[in-house]
């Protein structure tokens, strides 16, 4: 009987560093995503200016903006509700 207490134990720790090396696998994932993303919106917008100067046309940069400042309502709307658990505040 002790036996098989043991084996269960031991099963739910290797299980538990499987599952820590799991988390941290998706930590570093999330963190090269959002690495990537920057460099990708650093260069999108490196673009857009040269656009802008080239052309002189700021519709595209007020586009640009506007929609920057939807996505950070967005985001702050959605920490918010993670905050508070409250999942209603996303309606």
């Amino acid at each position: 009987m002790i036996y098989i207490i043991l084996l269960i134990l031991n099963l739910l720790y290797y299980l538990g560093v499987i599952l820590k090396s799991w988390l941290l696998i998706v930590y570093f994932m999330g963190l090269v995503i959002y690495f990537v993303l920057t460099l990708f919106c650093g260069y999108m917008a490196f673009e857009l200016g040269r656009y802008v100067i080239a052309t002189g046309d700021a519709l595209p940069l007020i586009i640009v903006l506007l929609l920057a400042l939807l996505s950070i309502h967005c985001i702050k709307q959605i920490y918010k509700a993670i905050k508070s658990k409250d999942l209603d505040i996303l309606d």
